[in-house]
């Protein structure tokens, strides 16, 4: 009958119209879903670009679903924010994402992934002339500067040639040694974003 289509087509309406809602991307992301998350908070950014707020929930469900430059994005459209404690949580969260960022690079491409945590300790150090008391952006930033120095410090030590045995033998010293305080400071972690 045409009142059950009717009806039907209400429904289905009102779901696709409550689907795209920033209660059922927040429902997704506490579920753990967040590819749905993202699309539910990218939807409504398009309604409402300039609410900072959806660009943060945007950020952190980009984050969770590891699409780092979406979460990066997400977060400094935030900052346009009056809110001195969200702007202080969208530069922490910005430094965690130029953090893991850089970790999906360092195997392939130590430089991109020294670009990325120089800039992760730059936004750790933004949040920290918010709140200068921020006891996460504190360990955070002092756990990517030691990532970083051990990288670069990697880095000065494998010159393409070597020739020498003794440079050989001092080198895989150095090694030993770097790879033991790199696998130690692999197997922390940051804190999560906030």
């Amino acid at each position: 009958s045409i009142a059950a289509l009717v009806l039907v087509a209400i429904v289905l309406l009102g779901y696709r119209s409550a689907h795209a809602s920033p209660g059922n991307a927040e429902a997704a992301y506490k579920s753990g879903n967040y590819d749905v998350a993202v699309e539910g908070y990218r939807s409504e950014t398009l309604k409402t670009p300039e609410d900072p707020q959806l660009q943060f929930n945007l950020g952190a469900a980009a984050y969770k679903g590891k699409k780092y430059p979406e979460a990066l994005a997400a977060f400094g459209k935030a900052l346009s924010v009056q809110d001195i404690a969200m702007q202080n949580q969208s530069y922490y969260n910005m430094g965690n994402t130029l953090y893991r960022q850089g970790e999906g690079t360092e195997k392939q491409n130590p430089q991109e992934t020294i670009k990325n945590w120089e800039a992760s300790i730059q936004a750790y150090d933004n949040a920290l002339k918010l709140n200068p008391e921020d006891p996460d952006a504190t360990f955070n930033r002092e756990f990517v500067k030691k990532r970083l120095e051990a990288l670069k410090k990697d880095q000065k030590q494998n010159p393409k040639d070597c020739n020498n045995k003794d440079n050989k033998d001092q080198k895989k010293d150095n090694q030993k040694k770097d790879n033991k305080d790199n696998q130690q400071a692999k197997n922390q972690e940051p804190r999560p974003n906030k």
